[in-house]
C-alpha cells in the first residue's frame, strides 16, 4: 500500500524524523442528503487503492472467482448495500468464495475488516505451507455449509467463531471467558482507528485508509431525514434502479447482494465514483 500511495503521489511531502512523512493528504468531501441538507468534512485521501490491492490479492488466491452455480456469479467483488441474512450470506457469498464490500456497517464493523482476516490468513500460509492442511479458498467455502452452524450457540457458525464473534469474549466451550481479540471485527476495526496505530511504521498507511473511509460513512450518517444512517442503503437502491441495466442482484432484492457490471468507460463513471 505504501509503495501505492507514494507512486500515485499521495504520501505527504516533507521530512518527518529523516525520512518522509507517515501521512497520506487531505482532501475534503461534500455530501448532499436528498432533502438538501450538506454537510463537509477532510480526510485523508486513498484513491480506493486498498479495495483494488485486495481485490488483486484475492484473485491471486482463487477469491472472487466467476461461477457457474446458482445465480451466474460474475468474476469481481460483491457489494453489500445492507444486512445480508445468514442463510443467504452462506449460500452467494461463502459458498462461491467471494469477498464483498460492506458499505453498511462501515463505521464500526469496517467494510474491509473480513477481508483483513483472510489477508492474513493467506500470508501466514504463504510464509508457513504447513499452517494449514487445506488452502485458504477451501476453508472459506467450507463456512457456507451446512455441518458449521450450531443455531443454539451464542457465535453460532464456525464463521462467527472465527470472524465475526458477537461479544469480546467467549461466552461457551474450551475458550469461555477469553479475549475473541480480533475475531470479533469490531474490535480489528477500532485497534486500526487508534491515533497510535496511524502513526505507526508498519501499519500507518493501511489505518489511515480504513480511518478515511469510517469517518466519511460517519459523517454521511450525520444528515437528516434520507441523509441519516439508511441514507447510504436509500442512496444506492435508488441508483440500482437507475441502473438497472448495468447491474447484476443475486436473489431477489431482499438479499441485498450487487454484483457490478459495468466497470469501465464513461457511462459507469458517476456509479462507479459512488460505489469506491
Amino acid at each position: 500500500l505504501l509503495m501505492i500511495a507514494e507512486r500515485r503521489n499521495l504520501r505527504r511531502r516533507g521530512k518527518y524524523f529523516g525520512g518522509s512523512k507517515r501521512k497520506l493528504v487531505k482532501e475534503t468531501f461534500n455530501y448532499q442528503a436528498t432533502d438538501g441538507q450538506q454537510t463537509a468534512g477532510t480526510f485523508r485521501k486513498h484513491d480506493n487503492m486498498l479495495k483494488q490491492f485486495l481485490d488483486t490479492w484475492e484473485g491471486i488466491h482463487g477469491f472472487n472467482a466467476a461461477s457457474d452455480g446458482e445465480g451466474g456469479l460474475p468474476g469481481r467483488t460483491p457489494l453489500l448495500t445492507g444486512f445480508v441474512q445468514p442463510p443467504d450470506f452462506r449460500k452467494y457469498l461463502l459458498k462461491h468464495g467471494f469477498h464483498w464490500t460492506d458499505i453498511g456497517v462501515a463505521a464500526n464493523h469496517g467494510e474491509f475488516t473480513h477481508r483483513l482476516h483472510w489477508y492474513i490468513i493467506c500470508a501466514e500460509q504463504m510464509a508457513t505451507p504447513q499452517w494449514l492442511l487445506h488452502q485458504p479458498i477451501d476453508l472459506f467455502k467450507k463456512c457456507a455449509e451446512a455441518e458449521t452452524v450450531n443455531s443454539a450457540a451464542t457465535s453460532g457458525s464456525i464463521w462467527d467463531r472465527l470472524f465475526d464473534h458477537l461479544a469480546t469474549t467467549a461466552t461457551d466451550g474450551p475458550a469461555a471467558g477469553r479475549e475473541v481479540v480480533f475475531r470479533k471485527a469490531e474490535t480489528l476495526h477500532a485497534f486500526l482507528r487508534q491515533d497510535v496505530i496511524k502513526r505507526r511504521q508498519d501499519l500507518w498507511v493501511l489505518a489511515q485508509i480504513v480511518d478515511s473511509r469510517a469517518g466519511r460513512v460517519q459523517l454521511i450518517n450525520t444528515l437528516a431525514g434520507n441523509g441519516g444512517t439508511k441514507r447510504l442503503d436509500l442512496d444506492i437502491e435508488d441508483r440500482q434502479e437507475a441502473n438497472k441495466d448495468n447491474l447484476m442482484m443475486v436473489g431477489d432484492f431482499s438479499t441485498k447482494i450487487v454484483w457490478q457490471r459495468i466497470q469501465e468507460g464513461q457511462g459507469a463513471a458517476e456509479l462507479n465514483e459512488f460505489l469506491s
